[in-house]
């Protein structure tokens, strides 16, 4: 059951895990590289390369996926709301991943920019 008791009015229900990590939005159209912001065991912030006009699709990132609504739109950041809640232990596991995995494209981020500087191409 939801507090609404007025210190609680405004905050979130589930706590939300901060990140900058490679994902994918799966729709009926199409397949969209997106960055996953925040996640929580009810939903997902995304920010994708442009604009989308979709209602709902699957989230997939790391080994997971799931589905969500779009519940809110603004530009080319989404806020998805997923159908089943997200099972904690999956929460957790993308918080000790998410920092091998975003260290990682740092990583390739750098090797790219060190191979352009030195004469390559992009």
């Amino acid at each position: 059951m939801a507090d609404n008791s007025p210190s609680h009015i405004g905050r979130r229900d589930h706590q939300r895990l901060r990140l900058k990590l490679a994902a994918s939005l799966i729709t009926v159209s199409a397949t969209e590289p997106v960055l996953l912001l925040d996640l929580s065991q009810t939903g997902a912030r995304i920010a994708t390369r442009a604009p989308l006009s979709i209602t709902s699709g699957f989230l997939r990132w790391l080994r997971w996926e799931m589905f969500g609504d779009v519940v809110w739109e603004k530009g080319p950041m989404i806020g998805l709301r997923f159908d089943e809640k997200l099972p904690l232990e999956v929460l957790l596991s993308t918080r000790r991943e998410a920092p091998d995995e975003s260290r990682r494209h740092a990583d390739d981020a750098l090797e790219h920019a060190r191979a352009w500087a030195a004469g390559g191409s992009l």
